[in-house]
């Protein structure tokens, strides 16, 4: 009961002012355009409006699978393709914030969190940090991102710490549901290196996320 009187109280507000918005909207209409020149409406033209413009941020938000695909030594070593190597699949998820500098271009930032399961039964815990900057296809009503990131992650596995860099490369496939929503997937391949100042301990790693995402238009 109290749902439905809930609901029934929201109806009532929205209907309300659905009425005062159809009302304002056909004043408007009755009011006509001065006329100076006596020149016919056929020169009154509307603006086009895309999806984006200048000035306008996103918060992304985004969760997935993350699938190491190659662990490669400096020394030439190869450490194994995962699953059946060193590390198994892992999960991903972080927050993004983007300013569009240009209804295409923008740039922005990204914090993600990953963790991997090891062949030895522990766990690998990354932070990655990541500055990026990208350009938007736009084919109402979707939204293709292609972009570039480079910045630095942390690691830890065994209470062992490295801070590496990171090169990031993306893109991304979106549904604009409204104006404030957007949803899709995203597709990232990642550089990661090990530097340290063991050779022996050097290593690239190459990952493939592939994530869920959630655009919130501000």
């Amino acid at each position: 009961m109290d749902y439905m009187t809930h609901f029934c109280k929201r109806f009532v507000l929205f209907s309300l002012l659905f009425c005062v918005f159809s009302l304002s909207l056909f004043a408007q209409e009755d009011e006509s355009p001065p006329d100076d020149e006596g020149g016919s409406d056929e020169n009154w033209e509307l603006p086009e409006i895309g999806l984006y413009s200048a000035g306008d941020m996103v918060l992304s938000i985004g969760i997935g699978a993350s699938f190491p695909i190659v662990l490669e030594g400096y020394d030439g070593s190869h450490l194994g393709i995962p699953p059946e190597g060193m590390l198994h699949v892992g999960f991903t998820g972080g927050l993004g914030f983007d300013y569009f500098i240009t209804p295409e271009f923008y740039a922005g930032g990204e914090l993600l969190g990953a963790f991997y399961g090891t062949r030895a039964e522990n766990t690998l815990y990354v932070l990655e940090i990541i500055p990026r900057a990208g350009y938007q296809f736009v084919i109402s009503p979707f939204e293709i991102p292609l972009e570039l990131g480079l910045g630095f992650y942390v690691q830890t596995l065994s209470n062992i710490y490295y801070i590496c860099p990171i090169l990031k490369a993306g893109a991304g496939f979106y549904w604009r549901f409204n104006t404030d929503w957007s949803f899709g997937l995203n597709l990232n391949y990642k550089w990661m290196p090990q530097w340290t100042r063991d050779v022996k301990k050097n290593f690239d790693m190459h990952v493939l996320d592939l994530m869920i995402g959630m655009k919130v238009h501000m």
